[in-house]
């Protein structure tokens, strides 16, 4: 299930990013070959930005491709290592938690200020916070569920 998940918010976040690289090029494209402007590129790229970036904030989440320094982390023992380890997980759980809830009462706020151009809801680009942390969420707890099940096998073996 949490596979499928991390497939489709991949190719989401690669569907909006190519959504806004196009947009992008196509303004360019018009505003120095025709002299021409779509106004409403400006908002939908701001819009596509903000939902690429947070889910592929989600999927670096998942792949724990953010930048971690570990010297320090390493020099500890091996019980040492797991109780820090759990106890940051349970301070990035409790972040999300707090960054999805005050996201969801800012999108909530923003909803009724319309934006200029496209008359979309400025809260549409807010809720891109919250939806991602559920993602950061789902994936934060099948990874504690894998760490625990692994390390509860090795105590196992040994």
């Amino acid at each position: 299930m949490v596979k499928y998940l991390e497939k489709i918010l991949l190719y989401l976040a690669m569907l909006l990013l190519g959504t806004l690289l196009s947009l992008v090029f196509l303004q360019v494209v018009l505003r120095n070959v025709f002299h021409y402007s779509l106004v409403f590129i400006e908002e939908l790229s701001i819009i596509l930005l903000a939902w690429c970036a947070f889910f592929s904030a989600a999927y670096a989440l998942r792949k724990k491709a953010h930048v971690a320094v570990d010297y320090f982390f390493l020099k500890f023992g091996k019980g040492a290592q797991r109780a820090i380890y759990f106890a940051t997980m349970f301070v990035i759980f409790l972040f999300i938690l707090y960054i999805a809830w005050y996201g969801w009462r800012l999108a909530d706020r923003q909803m009724i200020v319309p934006l200029p151009v496209t008359g979309f809801p400025r809260g549409y680009i807010y809720l891109a916070l919250p939806v991602s942390c559920v993602f950061m969420i789902v994936f934060l707890i099948d990874e504690l569920i894998r760490t625990v099940r692994n390390s509860s096998s090795e105590g196992e073996e040994q």
